[in-house]
Parts: C-alpha cells; structure tokens; sequence
C-alpha cells in the first residue's frame, strides 16, 4: 500500500540525537560530571519539591546534555536512574507542569520532549546481564511515562507525535530484532515494548495520524520482531479488538437489535 513512499528505517538508525557533548571527552569526565550534576536534580524532582534550580534556557540545554550522557553510565550507583527520575517527571510537563518543573520546559514543553525522548533512546542500549533486573525496571518506568504522555495530553503537536512514534519503532527494534536468548532483557520486555508502541500508535492514529512513511517504516521494522511470541500475541488482540463485530455502533452491527 504504500510501496511508493520512502521508508524512515536509516533514517532512524542513523539518528545521533542520544549522544552528548560529552561523549566526546574521555570516559572519566563525562561520568564525573554526570555523577555530581545529576544528584542536586534529584531533590529537584521529589514529590515535595517547590521550584526547580533551572532558571533558563541556557541552563536547561546545559543540563540536558550532562543527563543525556548520564543515562550512558553504568547501573551501579544512582546516576542512571536519578537521570531517569528526571527525564521522566520533566515529560509530565505536557500533561500537568507543576511550579518545580525548570519555566523553559514549562513554557515550551514540545520542544524540550522532543529531545527527551531522543535522549531516553540510551536507557535501552544493551547492558551486562547481571543488571538485567534493574535495566528492566528503568525501562519499564520509561515506557509508562510515554504511555501517559500519549494517553493524556492533550497539546503535543504533530512533532512531538512523530518523535514518540519514532522513538518507540527504534526502541523496539533495538531490543526486538535481534535473534532471542533465552530469557534476556528483549524477552522479559517485548509484551510491554509491543502494548505500548500499539496503544500509542492507535493514539496517534486518533489524534494526529501518521504519514505513509511511518506505515512503511513500521510495517518494515515488525516483520524483523515476529521471533518473539508476544509480538504476534499483541499484534492478534489488536487485530480481533479493531475487526470485532462486538465495536460497530449499534446502527452498523448486524447483530443489534433493531436490525
């Protein structure tokens, strides 16, 4: 159907937004810097927090590309969650900002998600297996934050759709199109990866519906997912939920009443 349109699959492949300035500096800087910005950020986000540090624009950029490269760290420690404690509360701002939230992502909440959401690709970039338990988790508490996001805001604009849908089709396709191994991170993740990518996309398709090369591209992307059984699984509710007789309107179900 939609054969004639280019695919976005290279172009998301090749995406660099998940990398920080700090990546270019050596190892030990980036991690040192990471551990001793992010910290201060924490009390920051906490349920009884009243403002935030972050005044501007400058400031918020600044900061953003410090957790950018934390979320690259290694599980030990705090660092990758307090980034991701971070990230995840700032997301919210397109559902319900709150005065400690930083007044830039407050004001211009798309923008600011849009780069997130390139940002939070890292939490999904394979790690040792001793800290699947952790990774896991970290994942899981990301891909509820998009959840919500898509659920209930009610002001993302085309762009921020399009980020999130792209976002989602490189998070599964990074930990789902690989061969299985067994019972890795990919396998314990892949029903919740594949509920979320299907809930949101419908959302999309409600709210703002995506263009022909997202089609493409996911249709490219899901065909290089199907060894893993809750991908067909979620994919077959989906199909039975939109195709049952059970969701016409009364006056469209053969079965109704009044026919």
């Amino acid at each position: 159907m939609y054969s004639e349109w280019r695919s976005l699959h290279l172009v998301v492949q090749s995406d660099q937004g998940h990398l920080s300035v700090l990546h270019t500096y050596p190892a030990g800087v980036g991690m040192e810097v990471a551990n001793a910005v992010v910290k201060p950020l924490g009390t920051a986000v906490s349920p009884v927090a009243t403002e935030n540090i972050l005044k501007t624009d400058k400031e918020v950029k600044w900061t953003m590309e410090v957790l950018c490269y934390g979320l690259t760290l290694p599980l030990e420690g705090d660092t990758v969650k307090l980034c991701v404690d971070v990230y995840t509360d700032w997301m919210m701002a397109l559902v319900a900002p709150r005065d400690s939230m930083p007044t830039p992502v407050v004001k211009e909440p798309n923008l600011y998600i849009q780069t997130i959401l390139k940002h939070l690709y890292n939490v999904f970039l394979p790690r040792p297996e001793q800290h699947s338990l952790n990774h896991i988790r970290l994942c899981q508490q990301v891909l509820t934050a998009v959840q919500k996001l898509a659920r209930e805001s009610v002001s993302m604009v085309r762009e921020t759709w399009e980020v999130l849908l792209l976002f989602l089709l490189r998070v599964n396709d990074t930990l789902l199109a690989p061969p299985t191994t067994g019972v890795g991170v990919a396998e314990k993740l892949a029903e919740k990866l594949m509920a979320v990518l299907l809930e949101v996309w419908l959302l999309a398709c409600a709210r703002c519906f995506p263009t022909p090369p997202y089609w493409k591209t996911a249709r490219e992307m899901l065909v290089n997912w199907r060894h893993h059984p809750p991908v067909v699984e979620q994919w077959s509710r989906v199909a039975c939920a939109l195709t049952s007789r059970n969701y016409l309107p009364a006056d469209r179900n053969p079965h109704s009443e009044d026919q």
